[in-house]
C-alpha cells in the first residue's frame, strides 16, 4: 500500500517534491524487496530448522539467524532512508531552485 500511496505521490507532485518523493519510493520498494527475500531465503528455512517447536538448534540455525539480522538492519535503514527523504523539507538555494537537507 505505502509503495502505491508512493507512485501516487510521485505522479502528482512537481518540482523539487518530485526527486524526494521519487528517492523515498526508491528506498522504500529496497527495503520491502529485502523484506521479501529476508523472509523466502532466511525466515522459511529457520522455521523450518526449529520445527517441531523444542528441537535442539543446529550450526544452520545460528548462520541463519545471523543473517536474518543482518538483512533486518539493511531493510530497516533502507526504510529509516526514505522516511527522511519523504519528511524532510523544501530549502531554496542561491539560484532559487531547490534543494533538501537529505541530499
Amino acid at each position: 500500500v505505502s509503495i502505491l500511496s508512493g507512485l501516487a505521490a510521485l505522479k502528482l507532485s512537481s518540482g523539487c517534491q518530485k526527486k524526494r518523493v521519487r528517492a523515498a519510493v526508491i528506498f522504500a520498494s529496497l527495503s520491502l524487496a529485502g523484506a521479501a527475500a529476508d523472509y523466502v531465503w532466511v525466515y522459511l528455512p529457520l522455521q523450518e530448522l526449529i520445527s517441531p517447536p523444542g528441537k535442539a538448534r543446529e550450526q544452520g540455525f545460528v548462520e541463519l539467524h545471523e543473517r536474518s539480522r543482518h538483512a533486518n538492519e539493511v531493510h530497516i535503514t533502507l526504510a529509516l532512508l526514505a522516511a527522511v527523504f519523504a519528511c524532510s523539507p523544501e530549502k531554496p538555494d542561491s539560484e532559487g531552485t531547490c534543494s533538501t537537507d537529505a541530499s
